[in-house]
């Protein structure tokens, strides 16, 4: 192939087309527990956590009042990641060797920010939100909420320990309060728990049997289908998560001021050619992941 403006910019299409079917290919799992939040600025102060207050007769003026909420900043990060293509290889027609790398490529644009996700909840222990404490911590309060705990200590891992910290975290759920004293959570909130593949089985059993072991024998299961299963291969050991999906407010935030994006460096008289026969091929977005309501979201602490 003689290497020239029109042939690198076909093998960039071909390239750019490979990245685009592997990234639209995956289905992100973020956009189940972190709200989307687009803007086009290095950060964000998340001040509006307080929800609207409850509806009213109107017998006179609209009563209006502003969202309550502590200052909670976070930043964009800048994210890139990209192969080099040796220049021979165009040259000899052997631009099938790079296919797969381009579509790992795109696929792992794509799950970066369920990557992000995943490490901002197991850092939850640690990581502070908008009130200053540990996402999952035992003492939060937030205006008229009272105190409450989204951090549960667990009784194990049996069917019969699971199914106990289940009922006690869906309880929990339902309990809490939003800024003004008023229920968070749906009367029939849309669950999902998350665990890592420790807990796989014994979950599976819990949410999608039918008929479940007891010691007197099988019997009908109460909790089928109370809650999605999440299996996420990133988390490990006996943790586990249980949290509301079903509502526009989510327990973390993704904040977006670039998605990600395909980019080639493909000038045959770059520095890069020139020096290392090498053309370039990556991806660029600027996101960032961080915590929004601990009412959404509870830590069974096996």
């Amino acid at each position: 192939m003689i290497v020239n403006a029109s042939t690198l910019a076909a093998t960039a299409q071909t390239y750019r087309v490979l990245w685009l079917q592997a990234f639209d290919a995956y289905t992100p799992y973020w956009q189940n527990v972190a709200q989307l939040v687009e803007a086009n600025a290095l950060s964000i102060d998340h001040r509006g956590m307080g929800r609207p207050p409850s509806v009213k007769e109107w017998t006179d003026e609209k009563e209006l009042e502003g969202l309550i909420g502590a200052s909670y900043l976070l930043s964009m990060k800048e994210w890139a990641s990209g192969i080099e293509v040796w220049r021979p290889h165009i040259e000899t027609d052997q631009l099938g060797l790079y296919n797969a790398s381009i579509k790992d490529l795109g696929m792992r644009a794509k799950q970066h920010p369920d990557k992000l996700v995943s490490a901002v909840r197991v850092a939850g222990t640690v990581g502070k939100g908008y009130d200053d404490k540990a996402f999952y911590a035992t003492n939060h309060v937030f205006g008229e909420s009272g105190v409450y705990s989204n951090k549960l200590a667990g009784s194990g891992v049996t069917l019969a320990q699971v199914t106990t910290d289940f009922n006690a975290a869906r309880a929990a759920m339902r309990k809490f309060k939003d800024d003004k004293g008023e229920p968070l959570n749906d009367d029939d909130p849309k669950l999902a728990v998350e665990c890592g593949p420790d807990l796989e089985a014994v979950f599976k059993i819990l949410l999608n049997a039918e008929m479940i072991p007891t010691s007197t024998g099988p019997q009908s299961n109460t909790l089928l289908n109370a809650a999605q299963l999440h299996v996420n291969n990133r988390l490990t050991g006996n943790k586990w998560y249980l949290d509301e999906i079903g509502s526009a407010r989510k327990p973390f935030i993704y904040q977006v001021r670039k998605q990600a994006q395909f980019v080639d460096l493909i000038a045959p008289t770059s520095e890069a050619v020139f020096s290392k026969q090498k053309f370039a091929f990556s991806m660029e977005a600027s996101y960032n992941v961080g915590y929004a309501l601990p009412q959404k979201s509870i830590l069974i602490d096996n």
